[in-house]
């Protein structure tokens, strides 16, 4: 074995690893389906790099094993003191990613960009060459195909977040104190990498996805004009490269002699923003984009996105298009509703969500604020706007993940030095009530915040707020539209970690099956909150399926016995129109498996990695009160 290896090495292997993502990431719509899993493999390895980095802090030293106990293999007697114990896991990982490091640079040339520019700051991107010729390239330093690529990626990550729970929940001050309980540990962790890194075969090449693109999202597009919408084309195609305002944004996929003239017209203003319409139906506006024919700014409706694709749309054309135009817009010292920066941070808050709220004004006759026995009542309203934003740094980090509250804006017509606006944060679990009799939505402890012009003058924080409504009927709009956005909200709680957990341990895993539900490549995901409670996240890659569950008290001091999974559990569930259902589980699942014994295997390393930090710090779990039966559907007519 070579020398130890310093932080600085994992720093690089961490951007190396990003740097090549972005080979694969540039060009993805004319690349083969593989290219994206791989895209995809290098950025997740990317992200264990670099929380392994964190979690070492400037020592990896300090993470060590005695050479006795390791394989024989691993023993070096030019050393005396004991191997890193995880040398042998980054040793490889390194290798695997400088001889993808050496394909880059024979097979990939310069992505691209505006004129003037840097050449040294732009991403490279694969040659015409490498990609009609991907099949007979050595992908692997033992010459295997891209699925024996994508495979070695997926245990050297998963290996990584292995060690990472070990590191991280081992660790109460320093982590010398268990070390003989961590080579233990990580002896058996070598075992699987190992096991698995052998195994790792071609068997996913087999299937279709070889002779598909990544490219092929087909979408319907409508003008919006005069409170209406004209087709313009039922089945569009985004451009991937656009690297210049005015250039063609979108192209016409239609079988035959289709023609769709308009589509032509459609290009890149340097305002174009993208962002998410609220509701149930899935679907999106580009707003202010150019009419070339008539030199307007319009905005189009994109619908009908085949729901295995409705993530990969949302990541690769909203989003990037989103966080582009705001980083320009700020460049350019625009801040509005759209984009902004936030507040007191270095990171920008891009518009991820809108519902439709443009008459809901005309509706309301007044509002009123109360905090125990004070209320103050506010008519005279303007305007009423629901916004639901997502935050990103200077580097794109892949997640469509929005902040954990929704902004409800109220605006009045007020006079000179009296409140011209109110911000509401509505939370998934904000209590909210409809009144019939006296046509009034009601929403409880909820976070109020006062503005005279864009100044923020005071707050009320769990306030009572009561929107007096001209009609029963009009409640029930009004209703229906903060339902929805509450209800996304709680989807995406089920889906990612929340801000006051950390991420106990982190795997990909394939194959889980409960009684109700077999989800296919996934993310598993057991987070950890302050007071020592856990949950179960596992996310289906193409995000249709989430299934969330509160972690029994006893799931890591019993690890050596089966899992419980007998606990509330919640289930979402996208159907083909790209309705999402959510299901609760009071009671759990009788049992969740793995389709293989190495899946298995590795989901009981993490329990034992977490079971060795649980004495202390684990509390008990207060459960969900109990309904009738064994489901609950929360959509009703769904």
């Amino acid at each position: 074995m070579g020398s130890p290896v310093s932080i600085g090495d994992i720093i690089a292997m961490s951007k190396i690893s990003w740097k090549i993502a972005q080979a694969f990431t540039n060009g993805r719509k004319s690349a083969p389906f593989e290219f994206r899993e791989v895209e995809n493999q290098l950025y997740s390895l990317s992200s264990a790099l670099a929380a392994f980095k964190d979690a070492c802090g400037d020592d990896v030293a300090s993470i060590s094993v005695q050479s006795s106990k390791l394989p024989s293999r691993f023993e070096d007697q030019g050393q005396d003191e004991g191997l890193q114990s995880v040398a042998w896991l980054l040793d490889s990982c390194n290798e695997t990613l400088r001889h993808l490091e050496k394909l880059v640079d024979k097979y990939s040339a310069l992505a691209a960009g505006p004129e003037g520019d840097n050449p040294a700051s732009r991403f490279r991107r694969w040659s015409d060459t490498l990609l009609r010729n991907y099949k007979k390239i050595a992908w692997t330093t033992e010459a295997g195909d891209i699925a024996t690529l994508r495979s070695q990626l997926l245990v050297h990550t998963n290996s990584l977040h292995l060690v990472l729970g070990t590191i991280v929940n081992s660790r109460t001050s320093r982590i010398e104190g268990n070390l003989a309980t961590n080579t233990e540990m990580l002896r058996d962790i070598h075992s699987w990498w190992a096991q698995n890194l052998k195994d790792a075969t071609t068997s996913r090449s087999s299937s279709n996805n070889s002779e598909k693109n990544a490219g092929s999202i087909t979408f319907q597009v409508s003008l919006a004009a005069d409170n209406a919408r004209e087709l313009i084309c039922p089945r569009t195609c985004y451009q991937e490269d656009v690297d210049q305002w005015t250039s063609q944004l979108l192209t016409c996929g239609c079988i035959g002699n289709t023609s769709h003239p308009k589509l032509k017209n459609i290009a890149l203003s340097p305002i174009t923003f993208p962002f998410r319409q609220g509701g149930k139906k899935r679907s999106w506006v580009l707003y202010k984009v150019l009419e070339r024919s008539t030199n307007r700014l319009v905005s189009v409706n994109i619908s009908d996105v085949a729901v295995e694709h409705i993530h990969e749309f949302q990541e690769s054309f909203i989003n990037r298009l989103a966080e582009a135009t705001a980083r320009s817009m700020l460049q350019q010292g625009m801040s509005n509703m759209l984009a902004h920066p936030a507040p007191d941070t270095s990171w920008t808050r891009a518009l991820y969500m809108k519902s439709d709220t443009n008459n809901l004004s005309k509706l309301i006759t007044d509002i009123t604020f109360g905090i125990g026995h004070r209320s103050l009542v506010k008519d005279g309203i303007s305007g009423v706007s629901l916004l639901h934003y997502r935050t990103f740094g200077q580097i794109q980090n892949g997640s469509s993940q929005g902040e954990e509250y929704a902004e409800l804006l109220v605006y009045y017509s007020s006079k000179t030095e009296d409140i011209t606006k109110s911000v509401l944060h509505l939370r998934h679990d904000t209590v909210m009530k409809l009144i019939e009799e006296d046509a009034r939505i009601v929403l409880e402890e909820i976070d109020c915040f006062g503005f005279v012009d864009n100044n923020q003058v005071n707050k009320l924080i769990g306030a009572k707020v009561s929107f007096q409504m001209i009609s029963f009927e009009a409640a029930k709009a009004f209703y229906q539209n903060v339902e929805d956005m509450r209800r996304e909200l709680l989807i995406q709680c089920l889906s990612f970690p929340r801000r006051d957990e950390t991420v106990a341990l982190r795997l990909q895993v394939a194959q889980v099956q409960t009684e109700v539900v077999l989800i296919g490549n996934a993310e598993l995901l057991i987070t950890r909150d302050k007071v020592g409670k856990h949950r179960l996240i596992i996310v289906s890659e193409n995000k249709c399926t989430i299934l969330n569950q509160t972690l029994p008290h006893d799931c890591f001091t019993a690890a050596q016995k089966p899992p419980n999974f007998t606990a509330p559990t919640w289930l979402v569930q996208m159907k083909s129109d790209g309705h999402q259902q959510v299901f609760h589980y009071p009671k759990g699942f009788r049992f969740l498996n793995f389709h293989d014994t190495s899946t298995a295997r590795m989901f009981q390393l993490g329990r034992e990695a977490l079971s060795r930090s649980e004495g202390m710090t684990n509390l008990p779990i207060r459960s969900r009160p109990e309904h009738g039966g064994d489901q609950m559907e929360l959509d009703s007519g769904a």
